[in-house]
């Protein structure tokens, strides 16, 4: 037996018409999360689609009840960016109180010399310790979990998190379970890792955003649409 694959002739993303335009005719769609998986793609391929697979952990981008109605397999890959999103929450939340990019921006502008020469200051610009800092997860999953262990060894205060039920990892980072509202007031530090959904979108909202602290800082390595943008946007301005 032989498996006859097709490439798009573009770069990715793949535009939507080639895509459209390339599905009559396969047995399986191997896609990505830019990818709108909807009933007119599942109408243009026809009865012969048997299997889609995301090479994404989410799978928001897909119409999960037009895949179910038509019998076809759905995959993802929930557990292959485990770490590496790990690793970015860290760098993330570590940049954030330090100042990183702030930092690096000053003195590749050279404004670093200048403000030397007028106001020096020995303490000036190295921000925040992680130490005692109380990190509020919402999501404590397999990405949260992982980020949560990775902090550790900062010697952080308590880990809240923010799930529907109770998580099985909770136990391993002694992690305390909040409603939304107190993970919001509570927390030093708030990591999002939930997938989204109907019942997830707009999660981060402008109640949510005015719960939090001042001092707090907001980390969010899932989908976008998790957050109010515009309620985060007049956030910022405060």
């Amino acid at each position: 037996s032989q498996c006859i694959i097709t490439l798009p002739n573009t770069k990715y993303p793949m535009p939507r018409a080639e895509l459209l335009d390339l599905m009559p005719g396969h047995d399986a769609l191997f896609c990505t999360s830019d990818d709108k998986i909807d009933k007119e793609l599942l109408d243009c391929a026809g009865e012969q689609l048997k299997v889609v697979c995301t090479q994404s952990a989410g799978y928001n981008h897909i119409d999960i009840a037009e895949v179910t109605a038509r019998n076809i397999a759905l995959g993802h890959t929930p557990d292959v960016l485990t770490d590496s999103v790990a690793e970015i929450n860290i760098s993330l939340i570590l940049s954030c109180l330090r100042g990183v990019v702030r930092a690096s921006n000053s003195v590749t502008s050279g404004e670093w010399v200048e403000k030397d020469k007028q106001d020096k200051n020995l303490f000036k610009g190295l921000g925040e310790s992680l130490v005692g800092k109380s990190v509020g997860f919402l999501g404590l999953g397999r990405i949260g979990i992982e980020t949560a262990k990775r902090l550790l060894p900062f010697k952080i205060g308590t880990v809240y998190y923010c799930n529907r039920s109770e998580s099985p990892f909770a136990k391993e980072v002694s992690a305390v379970k909040l409603s939304l509202d107190d993970l919001a007031k509570q927390s030093d530090i708030v990591v999002v890792c939930a997938s989204l959904n109907e019942s997830t979108k707009h999660i981060i909202n402008e109640k949510f955003l005015k719960d939090m602290k001042q001092s707090a800082f907001l980390i969010n390595t899932s989908r976008g649409g998790l957050v109010d943008q515009e309620a985060l946007v007049e956030a910022l301005k405060m």
